[in-house]
């Protein structure tokens, strides 16, 4: 455990490499957002003037580092390939997204639905991120999904 820390925050361990999983991960993530904003539900709760816009800023600078850091830096000691729990968790993660938002463009609202649109994709990026043992992703994805949680129960709950 200790070596996995070490080598986790190890800036010698780092070297830039585009990673093709990572990109891919992104991508699936982004594109119901994509969907929504071009085909917006009616009655759309979630197109909301935001109550905390220091919180969005914050948690966008904290995505943008996130996904840069996921495509771009790679841990020299880290796996190029997931381990197959984390993979299946990753991909259960994905799935509760989209079942979110399935449910979300149906008609349905609630807190279960919101908190299924807001942690289970960042938990992706975290499980990625900690896979490839890429430390500025994972403290990214962390500031994200917290940043990605205030929004969510100051402006919804």
């Amino acid at each position: 455990m200790i070596k996995v820390v070490k080598s986790l925050f190890s800036l010698r361990s780092y070297g830039f490499k585009f990673d093709k999983w990572a990109l891919l991960l992104c991508l699936l993530v982004l594109l119901p957002t994509f969907v929504w904003m071009a085909f917006p539900v009616p009655d759309d709760v979630l197109r909301i003037e935001s109550c905390t816009p220091v919180w969005d800023t914050v948690g966008s600078v904290f995505q943008t580092v996130m996904m840069a850091a996921l495509c771009l830096l790679r841990n020299r000691q880290a796996s190029s390939r997931c381990s197959v729990p984390l993979r299946w968790s990753i991909v259960a993660m994905l799935f509760l997204y989209w079942l979110a938002w399935f449910l979300y463009y149906a008609g349905f609202f609630n807190m279960l639905i919101l908190m299924l649109l807001v942690v289970p994709p960042c938990l992706c990026f975290v499980l990625f991120a900690w896979e490839r043992r890429n430390a500025l992703a994972l403290l990214s994805a962390i500031g994200f999904l917290c940043c990605h949680l205030v929004f969510a129960v100051m402006n919804f709950l």
